[in-house]
């Protein structure tokens, strides 16, 4: 009866809440010709080192893809490391990956290919599989039967260390593509692969197949139709037990998407889309082990359904835009566990006991929403819009020992205003509103049962007289209050509210076409106490106040170059309350000289390099230095 009450409450909230804006497809205007056979003749390297306190990274990337009296070479290279600066051992992580291929043309429709890949991975931060690598070689030919289809069946071999266990064997590949192209009045695409390492002991997969087709029954309708299965297999080492552990990933999708234009300015779409996936984990020891305990083979299904109907307005200026959409999200997931055959009598007494405990997590989960957004311009400088949504999520639990059933309530609205007062002054006030209800309906969970509401209001303002003055102001006030429904009843829920005030400014001054200064201010007070909804009190227990100040000085001696330096201010003050006195907490303070460097080579990438060093005095009067760094270099060649 209860859920009954909710979803009437939401229906009726959903019909006089203002909808919120959709994530809508584009509409398909036109279908795409036949792309020829090519590459993107585009490379590029790209190095990216930060510095932040004592945490080091690392990544550089390079991309590579060229062709050379008709050869085909295509080069792809990622390393990334995570350092961080103690005196004990330090915790790092390193990544490494190598891929390269070449094609070189036999005749028109036929090619020699061979790739090869790596993988190198340390991390010392983690008690499980820390340590991995691969290399693996593959080569075959493509063929071209038609111009639009390629076919490409690969062999090669593999070699695979994994927890410091070393596996070889051969790898097979067949994969299949074809660009857009018309049969029977239908556009087709389509992917595939088959991909197997048989490193024994252990076997790796890699297949996937995914169609599409696309039909326009008229200038104003068109359906699209796409399909797609997947299976995925992974084997570990289990070091501590000797066991290898399967764990094989199956998917199926199909999907439809139905569009039609009523009008130039007015469309609708459509769709309906269903996937299953199963995962499976599979257990056996390594060869020459016996296994010690008990393993049982495990299975999640999984099963989604999605559906939404949408309609969408925009006018031929593009001022005016409105739209509307109804979903509906619908997941279940089953656990089972899976009887080996000829199993003891002790072994089916484990077994009846862990399916009791993975049927405990069987749980369904049905979304309904209904979103949306209007856009009207009042005059020709002055706009409103409004979006909301309104949904509410049940979540069921079949099994009794799983008190997580619960329903989810969930309303927003947006009003966002834009004004140009005149030329050079934009007035822009956003008022946000949010509540959330969540209600489990057990009564071991129940007094976990609240309604949390949000309310900002941030008016956004930009002054800009001339082109050597800019400045954009910021204030915000936001409300947070969470109210617990039977906090009279538990000690251990406590109704509390957050409360905010931020101003922030940015400012540039251009002294001259070369000369410039850069101002950032950030101020923001938010503190956190006990509420008393009923009475609409609140007894408040610590606040926060902080400060952020940043000025730099920027020169361009040339177009293409940008120095700048200056220095970086920040604070945050605490405090609590005792008997509703403030009392001092700790105060925290950071101040030091910051520089920045940019230097761009047009077409031909840039160098970005910035920098601070921070001063800091902490609670107790402790001082200590932080240098900062951030590099950033992009080559395009």
């Amino acid at each position: 009866m209860r859920r009954r009450t909710i979803t009437y409450l939401l229906l009726g909230m959903a019909t006089l809440a203002l909808p919120a804006r959709s994530q809508a497809p584009q509409r398909p205007r036109e279908i795409p010709a036949a792309q020829a056979d090519s590459l993107a003749f585009r490379n590029a390297a790209g190095v990216l080192f930060t510095r932040n306190l004592d945490t080091y990274n690392w990544n550089s990337r390079i991309f590579v893809d060229t062709s050379a009296a008709g050869v085909l070479l295509s080069l792809r290279h990622l390393y990334i490391a995570n350092i961080i600066q103690t005196n004990a051992p330090k915790p790092a992580s390193y990544q490494q990956n190598l891929s390269a291929s070449v094609a070189v043309p036999i005749s028109s429709a036929l090619k020699a290919a061979t790739e090869w890949s790596s993988l190198l991975y340390t991390d010392n931060r983690s008690a499980g599989l820390n340590r991995a690598s691969f290399v693996d070689g593959l080569a075959g030919l493509q063929w071209f039967p038609v111009p639009a289809i390629s076919l490409t069946p690969m062999a090669g071999y593999r070699w695979d260390t994994q927890a410091g266990i070393r596996d070889d064997g051969p790898s097979l590949l067949l994969r299949g593509q074809t660009h857009a192209f018309e049969l029977g009045g239908y556009w087709l695409t389509g992917a595939g692969q088959f991909r197997a390492d048989f490193l024994d002991p252990r076997k790796l997969e890699d297949h996937f197949l995914d169609i599409g087709a696309q039909k326009l029954f008229a200038e104003n309708a068109a359906d699209s139709l796409r399909l797609g299965v997947s299976r995925n297999r992974r084997d570990f080492y289990g070091i501590a037990d000797g066991t290898i552990e399967s764990r094989i990933d199956n998917s199926k999708s199909v999907s439809n998407l139905l569009h039609y234009d009523f009008l130039p300015s007015l469309g609708s779409n459509i769709f309906v889309g269903i996937s299953a996936r199963n995962i499976d984990r599979r257990v056996r020891p390594q060869p020459g082990v016996t296994l010690q305990a008990q393993y049982f083979d495990t299975r999640i299904d999984q099963l989604w359904l999605d559906l939404y109907v949408e309609t969408l307005y925009r006018s031929a200026d593009a001022r005016t835009q409105a739209g509307i959409r109804v979903s509906f999200n619908e997941r279940t997931e089953g656990h089972h566990v899976i009887l080996p055959e000829s199993a003891s009598p002790a072994a089916i007494a484990l077994y009846n006991e862990r399916a009791r405990q993975e049927q405990t997590k069987d749980n369904s989960a049905r979304r309904t929403a209904v979103a949306g957004m209007v856009a009207i311009p009042l005059t020709s400088t002055d706009q409103v819009s409004v979006s909301g949504t309104a949904s509410i999520l049940r979540y069921d639990t079949p099994s009794l020992l799983n008190v997580e059933e619960r329903d989810e309530q969930l309303v927003t609205l947006t009003v966002t205003t834009v004004h140009q007062i005149t030329r050079s002054f934009r007035l822009e006030l956003a008022l946000d509103g949010h509540m959330s209800h969540l209600v489990y309906l057990l009564k071991e969970r129940s007094a976990n049962n609240n309604i949390n509401r949000v309310l900002r209001f941030a008016p956004l303002t930009e002054f800009h007289p001339s082109p050597f003055f800019r400045t954009v102001n910021l204030f915000e006030v936001l409300a947070n209050y969470t109210v617990y429904d039977f906090e009279d009843q538990t000690a251990l829920a406590k109704s509390f509210s957050y409360r905010q005030f931020a101003i922030l400014d940015s400012t540039a001054l251009e002294f001259s076409r070369r000369l410039g200064l850069d101002f950032f201010a950030y101020f923001k007070l938010y503190e956190r106490g006990q509420l008393n909804w009923d009475a609409f009190t609140e007894r408040t227990e610590n606040r926060f106040a902080d400060q952020t100040y940043d000025v730099q000085l920027r020169f361009k001696p040339a177009p293409s170059l940008l120095l700048a330096a200056g220095l970086r201010y920040f604070s945050q003050t605490r405090y609590t309350f005792d008997e509703g006195e403030r009392v001092l907490a700790s105060f925290i303070r950071s101040i030091g000289p910051t520089t920045r460097i940019l230097w761009s080579a047009g077409r031909y990438g840039r160098l970005q390099l910035s920098g601070w060093f921070e001063r800091k005095l902490q609670p107790g009067g402790v001082r200590s230095t932080y240098p900062n760094l951030a590099l950033n270099i992009l080559l395009n060649f």
